[in-house]
């Protein structure tokens, strides 16, 4: 019994761990969204798959999807130059500059507090409280 109540953990691939729930939880809930979807659509007796059934929306920003999606590329291959806690404050800012929209010192200065803020926040929740590592 003792052995059922052991948490062994090896430092070499904890980093792994939380990943692996976050892809199940998202697994999950993408299931709860078609499965509701298709119930919607079976009582309102319309077909599951129409014909002008679109993924985006029709204003979608393509610009904006395009440079998020290769941010997110960089911040995968900046992991793995400067580390967690640089590559997280950089790719942050970059995203709130992105979002923002604007190059105003005001904008910049809040986009630059809230990437050190947020990027130092989750590396010490993780880092030190749940003594996890990071990549």
């Amino acid at each position: 019994m003792d052995s059922f109540l052991t948490l062994r953990i090896q430092y070499s691939t904890s980093h792994m761990f939380f990943p692996r729930i976050v892809i199940g939880i998202l697994v999950v809930l993408g299931l709860c969204i078609v499965i509701k979807t298709a119930v919607v659509r079976l009582r309102t007796r319309q077909p599951l798959i129409s014909k002008n059934w679109r993924f985006f929306a029709p204003d979608a920003d393509y610009f904006m999807l395009g440079c998020s999606i290769a941010l997110f590329i960089f911040y995968v291959w900046l992991l793995g130059v400067i580390g967690f806690l640089a590559s997280s404050f950089v790719c942050i800012f970059l995203y709130n500059v992105l979002y923002s929209r604007t190059l105003k010192i005001k904008s910049l200065l809040v986009s630059l507090a809230i990437a050190f803020i947020a990027s130092f926040a989750v590396w010490y929740l993780f880092n030190v409280v749940f003594n996890i590592s990071l990549p």
